[in-house]
């Protein structure tokens, strides 16, 4: 579940979304200088993949990252949070500083955000004030890791977009949609990391370049397997996400 207040929000039904443009008051945050702590021990067991399957949602928590140490997708609202800098409050508390949030007609950084996000062994809430409003988000646990190279190596289309996702066993990535994507995935654990990312022939060109950051997820919602991305750069963000069964 999630609960925004007094923030209007522009909604695309492209599959593939990008987002770009002003960002708030605050200097924008490079993800080379950002960094994560995990000064408590005991907090890592919740590190992984949450899914809110009501409002379909998910949430990427890894307190090892160097940057973006939680990541939100919110695919029924169109919306994306990357945390720039976290750190373990308690083994049940992480404390985020920090925020690149992104929509379908704006992009926002700020270095002064922060949010909450208390965990138990099966469910977490995310709760902060964002752009003047509050913010509150429920999750619970996905049981298991995404699934294997293996298991997503193949060929996906979306019939309502054509949009075209590609991977390989090799560890390739293509996405070809509102922009040309390549890149490639890295096992880490829950999800896998993505490098050498560039995108290409975009709609709009100012999303051409390379991006710095991306991770991909495999999520489960109303009975079928998607494949969710997100990749950042200082000044744009391409995330999606694509029914794989």
């Amino acid at each position: 579940m999630k609960i925004l207040l007094g923030v209007s929000v522009c909604i695309l039904s492209s599959v593939l979304l990008t987002a770009c443009g002003n960002q708030d008051d605050d200097e924008t945050t490079s993800s080379s200088s950002s960094s994560s702590s995990t000064s408590v021990s005991g907090f890592s067991k919740h590190n992984g993949i949450y899914v809110n399957t009501d409002d379909f949602a998910f949430m990427l928590v890894d307190s090892n990252r160097k940057s973006h140490s939680l990541i939100v997708g919110d695919v029924a609202g169109k919306d994306v949070y990357l945390t720039t800098s976290g750190s373990a409050d308690n083994n049940n508390t992480y404390i985020t500083k920090g925020l690149i949030y992104s929509d379908a007609n704006q992009f926002i950084s700020s270095t002064s955000t922060k949010l909450t996000a208390a965990f138990t062994d099966t469910a977490a809430i995310l709760t902060g004030t964002f752009n003047g409003s509050d913010l509150i988000y429920s999750f619970n646990k996905k049981g298991n890791s995404s699934e294997s190279l293996t298991q997503i190596a193949g060929t996906y289309t979306d019939s309502d977009t054509g949009t075209v996702w590609t991977i390989n066993t090799s560890g390739s990535l293509t996405i070809n949609g509102d922009c040309q994507v390549s890149a490639t995935l890295t096992r880490n654990d829950s999800y896998f990391n993505l490098t050498d990312i560039e995108a290409s022939n975009c709609n709009d060109s100012s999303y051409d370049g390379e991006y710095e950051d991306g991770v991909l997820i495999t999520v489960n919602n109303n009975n079928h397997d998607y494949l969710a991305s997100v990749m950042n750069s200082q000044h744009s963000i391409i995330w999606g996400h694509i029914a794989i069964n």
